[in-house]
């Protein structure tokens, strides 16, 4: 009896009538099968090889991280390790030189402190000696003593250009009138020096032989001042024959010479003018009221075209 095999139910059919069956032998159905499960097996056999590949290619990969990670671990250790002992031996290093430097800078501080103690017992000295020196009224021990050259003394006078009239040249050391010079009121306006004199001041003018005069004022001065008759306002006129002091509306004649210096000590409250041409010799001397500052300027007028006048530099000039 032959055998049919029901491709539908995948099963033997014991049926005579197959009617609306696919129906084969069997053997033909196991070879069919055979070749399916072949292409299967094939076909699982190809991905059982890719995924063994992919296996060893991570399982390499892996071996290779691993052995990265520890070489770089064990290179940031060294790293880290070096690093830390280069910032100690730095550390020690700098600790050294701060304590140098501290131990320097303490000797310095003594040192400095020594010396400016040694300065502050010289300045108190020096001070007790010029309260001494203040108190003498004679002129000319005060400025050769204890300096013997009157710059130690001198005041650095410049002339204040902005108070001039546009008939004078006026530079920081000296005011000089034009040639076509005429009586003005604007050369009524003195030439004033920016510096006023305070305490201890000499200075030396020297003028021209046309003449000028020199005006001292604890006032304000200004156009049409009034140099005579003022207690506290002198005015010396340096005309062609003689030196004139004017001073509450009374004149004072002094020998003509064409070189003075001023000393003025507030201190003891004097104002004295020598004669420097030769050798230092008192010429006047006038006790003055105040110990204001004094402010210092210069006249032209009633003076011929070509007056002058100049503060003399005693930067190197030995007291004679």
């Amino acid at each position: 009896m032959v055998t049919q095999f029901n491709c539908a139910d995948k099963q033997k059919c014991a049926l005579i009538n197959h009617q609306n069956h696919t129906m084969t032998s069997p053997a033909d159905e196991r070879q069919k099968l055979q070749i399916q499960l072949k292409s299967k097996q094939s076909a699982l056999k190809q991905t059982m090889a890719n995924c063994e590949a992919k296996v060893q290619e991570l399982t390499k990969a892996l071996n290779t991280h691993k052995s990265t990670a520890e070489s770089t671990a064990k290179h940031c250790e060294k790293t880290l390790m070096d690093l830390i002992s280069s910032l100690q031996k730095r550390g020690d290093n700098l600790t050294n030189m701060i304590r140098s430097h501290e131990k320097e800078e303490e000797r310095n501080v003594v040192k400095f402190l020594t010396k400016l103690n040694q300065e502050i017992s010289d300045m108190k000295k020096k001070h007790d000696d010029l309260e001494k020196l203040s108190q003498v009224e004679d002129d000319i021990y005060v400025i050769q003593h204890p300096n013997p050259r009157p710059e130690k003394n001198a005041s650095d006078l410049n002339l204040d250009e902005s108070t001039t009239s546009g008939y004078l040249t006026v530079t920081a050391k000296s005011a000089v009138t034009k040639r076509d010079l005429y009586w003005s009121q604007n050369l009524v306006r003195p030439v004033l020096c920016k510096e006023k004199l305070s305490g201890c001041s000499y200075f030396e003018i020297e003028y021209g032989p046309k003449g000028c005069s020199v005006v001292f004022s604890f006032d304000h001065i200004s156009v049409f001042h009034n140099f005579v008759a003022n207690r506290r306002s002198w005015r010396f006129d340096f005309p062609n024959a003689d030196l004139g002091l004017f001073h509450m509306n009374e004149k004072t004649n002094i020998s003509l010479i064409s070189k003075i210096g001023v000393f003025l000590n507030q201190p003891a409250r004097t104002l004295s003018f020598f004669n420097v041409s030769d050798k230092m010799v008192l010429l006047h001397r006038l006790e003055i009221p105040s110990s204001d500052p004094l402010t210092l300027g210069f006249l032209f007028e009633k003076w011929e075209p070509n007056s002058s006048v100049t503060i003399c530099d005693l930067s190197s000039k030995p007291l004679v």
